[in-house]
């Protein structure tokens, strides 16, 4: 979504920091953090999703799921 499709959307942004921006200034964003931090790069939520945020979004309950099922055809 655009910022100009958000606006005309009619949806309210009080309280909402909303920031669009490109993948690619993300990762910019990162790699100068660790290239200033000598190399560690902390969970700072404006530059790195959560730990269980980037589980849910590759679906890490299904991957467990299917783990064990097909782990217990092994034994």
């Amino acid at each position: 979504m655009t910022a100009a499709s958000f606006a005309s959307s009619g949806v309210s942004d009080e309280g909402l920091q909303l920031r669009l921006c490109r993948p690619a200034d993300g990762i910019q964003q990162a790699l100068a953090e660790l290239r200033d931090s000598g190399g560690r790069l902390d969970e700072d939520p404006s530059l790195v999703v959560s730990f269980n945020e980037r589980q849910r979004l590759v679906n890490k309950a299904l991957f467990d799921h299917l783990d064990q099922e097909y782990m217990a055809g092994e034994a």
